[in-house]
């Protein structure tokens, strides 16, 4: 019994290692460039909670944006994902977007979209 609850105490801690890059304000706007076409940038109106350090999956930069979130909109949720930006961007809707513990290997400095809710 000890045991089973070590380790769910312990992937808790580091779940919430991985996921902590998060952000819950306004998306501030949402870029595409020609040198990554497949990626498309989140900047947020805020600073992330607990942001990644250097090191941490593919995100490789000297320093890794607390600001600015990436997208692979190649993907079908990526797709889904950039929708969503476009309406947060265009409605200021509060966002909540928390990012995986990697980066793009096109950009290390920017987190990739874990997962994005709108609200009021």
């Amino acid at each position: 019994m000890k045991l089973k609850l070590s380790i769910v105490l312990l992937s808790s801690m580091l779940t919430s290692q991985v996921y902590a890059h998060s952000f819950n304000c306004n998306v501030k706007n949402v870029s595409n460039s020609s040198s990554t076409p497949d990626l498309v940038f989140i900047t947020m109106n805020c600073k992330a909670s607990s942001p990644h350090s250097s090191g941490t999956g593919n995100c490789t930069a000297t320093t890794v944006s607390d600001d600015t979130l990436a997208i692979d909109a190649s993907t079908e949720l990526g797709k889904r994902y950039y929708s969503m930006a476009l309406t947060a961007l265009t409605s200021q809707k509060t966002t909540y977007i928390s990012a995986y513990g990697t980066c793009p290997v096109e950009s290390p400095s920017t987190p990739s979209v874990y997962s994005m809710k709108l609200s009021h």
